[in-house]
């Protein structure tokens, strides 16, 4: 019986430190995913995606030429600054060439953001990872690394243009 609990008590420890790893990616998998990311930067700034968001139950995208959305109703979903509107047959064909460009990078992601300067170069770009913790690369050329924040957030470089950036969920 004392080796029973034992036991359980260490596949309890197994199961609670491999939910706190769950998802963050290592350093190999940083270099490949921010090598591979610069693949859909020519996607955005063709259309001047601002936010980008691929789930199964929200999907929009804020750009040049509006805000649409397939879910006008979660107030989580659209989280842009402008309201948007539901998607049109444009709109959803610039969706789908956005999350092709994204498929060949082959970083799967739940949202992005973007920002470009007055001569519309890409300034900064952060892609939310599609994983179990809340975790995101951030491309902001000749960045200064922001503060950790205790163990609410972590920042850790990769290289000049790229950071990782993983939040606590509370």
């Amino acid at each position: 019986m004392k080796w029973n609990r034992i036991f359980h008590c260490l596949q309890l420890v197994l199961l609670i430190f491999l939910l706190i790893s769950c998802g963050r990616p290592n350093t190999a998998e940083y270099q490949r995913d921010v090598a591979n990311l610069p693949k859909v930067f020519s996607t955005l700034k063709t259309l001047k995606v601002k936010a980008y968001r691929h789930q199964d139950w929200c999907q929009n995208i804020s750009y040049k030429r509006g805000n649409f959305s397939s879910n006008l109703a979660a107030s989580t979903c659209n989280l842009f600054e402008d309201r948007p509107t539901a998607m049109n047959d444009r709109a959803k064909q610039d969706f789908q060439v956005v999350s092709n460009a994204m498929a060949t990078t082959g970083v799967s992601i739940h949202y992005l953001s973007a920002k470009y300067d007055s001569s519309d170069r890409l300034i900064k770009a952060e892609f939310n990872l599609a994983t179990s913790c809340r975790c995101s690369y951030v491309y902001q050329p000749q960045y200064t690394l922001p503060k950790n924040m205790g163990g609410e957030m972590e920042f850790t470089a990769i290289n000049p243009d790229w950071y990782f950036v993983w939040e606590d969920w509370n």
